[in-house]
């Protein structure tokens, strides 16, 4: 029994993500997290308990849901509420 890697590597893309939200990253690694966690949560649910990580997963999956509306306010905050001070030329 080990833990899965793709759990892993989800939970590390969420919080790169997470963490990168706040340049817009997370609009990229947001989903590709969610995604990755998505499939590791399901084949650790098949493996019958030889796979463990279902925890990181899960963490992986809702980081990445996170980092993706984090960078989607963000963004939309940047661009309706920041953007137009500058075009008051």
């Amino acid at each position: 029994m080990h833990t899965s890697r793709l759990a892993t590597a989800a939970l590390i893309v969420g919080v790169l993500a997470l963490i990168g939200s706040i340049a817009w990253l997370g609009l990229l690694l947001g989903p590709v997290a969610a995604f990755m966690g998505s499939r590791a949560g399901k084949r650790i649910a098949a493996s019958d308990g030889k796979l463990r990580g279902a925890g990181l997963a899960s963490t992986g999956l809702l980081l990445g849901i996170l980092a993706f509306f984090a960078s989607a306010a963000w963004f939309l905050y940047f661009r309706f509420a920041i953007a137009p001070m500058f075009n008051m030329i």
